[in-house]
């Protein structure tokens, strides 16, 4: 018996047998097909849905389905009948011989995150074409990410947004990798604004890796690069490694240049930052920017930076500025700049925070006098050229200065700023 592509059967199966990419919503049809629940396949969630992917990926199944906004996966002959509507997951623009894509619209998009899941696309960029919404409104969004990457499967690529948007990003439950990317070794992730977003982790793991930008990032053997980069996205996490850009990063060497995230954090576990949840690893940081604010409902190791360096990591910050509040419930383990620092060799230099308490634990000796704390005040609008002169000396390659005075706030990173 050879059924594919059948209306009726939504779960995957095959050990070798004839029974290949079925699914169901009951456990009635056969003893060894693992249920699948309705409330997963239902909706465009089931484009994220890891296990229903293959009714929209494989070779045999592509092209047959779609999903309706408000109900399960339909064969796509019978779409006109839905009037809600689907969105067309694509994957048309991938060739497997070739080294460089570019993505038009949000059916590419989710054709790319499908297509990461056993795609490193090590070797190959992928670009933006346009500016992308998956989700109008966030309020009711209808499409659940999948994140680009997983733990099997880690982009390996470069990633390069061309200056473009993307909004509407919604990811939330008990995935331990959540992010725009979920998981990322010795990738180049570049020039893109992600805004209008939510990500969140709501299991109950105790180690899960949320970050707007990055669940996890390993620099894996030529390091990691995340360059021109703007995250205005709630982050949310219950476990460990919740970071406004990136939730963690995993070993190997990483650096961040011109990154701003504009985001609140929240965590409810420990290790919580502003652009990094935990440092483990090289870390480089040269011109970032951190305005939103991180709490911690409960546990500790908070920053507005990074909220835990691990023992023997190497962590190399100059040019940077935290606003955004930082608070814990805990008495230790909360700073303006880093939450907790454990055996760490930690250069700092021309940081400014409008807090006190730049560092939080030290279990070692560190030169803070490179963290300078002042009144919000002193770094509003023209103040801030003579209270934090070395921040505006950074230029980029094109003789651009990274910073620029905001009239009635903090400086901003101004090329990262919506360009007319």
């Amino acid at each position: 018996m050879n059924l594919t592509n059948v209306h009726s059967l939504l779960y995957k199966y095959n050990n070798g047998s004839n029974l290949s990419l079925i699914h169901a919503v009951d456990n009635s049809l056969y003893s060894t097909c693992t249920r699948q629940n309705k409330s997963d396949v239902a909706g465009l969630k089931s484009y994220s849905t890891a296990k229903v992917m293959n009714l929209f990926s494989s070779e045999t199944a592509k092209g047959h389905w779609v999903c309706s906004a408000d109900s399960m996966p339909v064969l796509t002959y019978f779409a006109d009948e839905y009037a809600a509507g689907v969105l067309e997951m694509n994957t048309d623009w991938y060739d497997e011989s070739a080294s460089e894509y570019t993505l038009q619209d949000a059916g590419d998009l989710m054709g790319f995150a499908v297509l990461s899941q056993k795609n490193t696309f090590a070797g190959k960029t992928v670009k933006l074409g346009a500016d992308i919404v998956l989700n109008e409104d966030m309020s009711d969004p209808k499409i659940l990410w999948p994140g680009i990457g997983a733990s099997s499967s880690k982009f390996e690529g470069t990633f390069d947004g061309q200056g473009h948007t993307i909004s509407g990003i919604y990811q939330t439950g008990s995935s331990q990798l959540q992010g725009f990317f979920a998981d990322v070794k010795g990738g180049t992730l570049k020039n893109f604004r992600l805004v209008n977003s939510s990500f969140a982790f709501t299991g109950t793991h105790a180690m899960a890796f949320v970050g707007s930008i990055a669940g996890r990032v390993n620099g894996g053997t030529g390091g990691a690069v995340l360059e021109n980069i703007y995250a205005d996205a709630a982050v949310f996490g219950k476990g460990r490694f919740v970071g406004g850009l990136v939730g963690s990063n995993d070993g190997g060497n990483i650096t961040l240049t011109n990154c701003w995230n504009a985001g609140n954090v929240s965590g409810e576990s420990t290790e919580i930052g502003g652009i990094f949840g935990t440092a483990n690893g090289i870390v480089t940081m040269r011109n970032v920017l951190n305005t939103g604010n991180v709490t911690a409902v409960s546990g500790t190791y908070v920053g507005g930076l990074i909220g835990f360096c691990h023992a023997n990591s190497l962590i190399d910050i100059a040019y940077a500025l935290t606003v955004g509040t930082v608070s814990s419930a805990a008495t230790s383990g909360t700073g303006t700049v880093i939450g907790s620092i454990n055996l760490t060799k930690a250069t700092l230099a021309e940081i400014y925070a409008i807090q006190a308490e730049g560092l939080g634990e030290c279990n070692q000796t560190v030169d803070a006098d490179g963290i300078t704390s002042l009144a919000k005040s002193a770094l509003t609008g023209e103040a801030a050229v003579t209270a934090a002169p070395a921040l505006f000396e950074q230029k980029n390659a094109s003789e651009q200065s990274y910073w620029s005075v905001s009239e009635n706030g903090t400086p901003v990173l101004g090329t990262l700023l919506p360009q007319d």
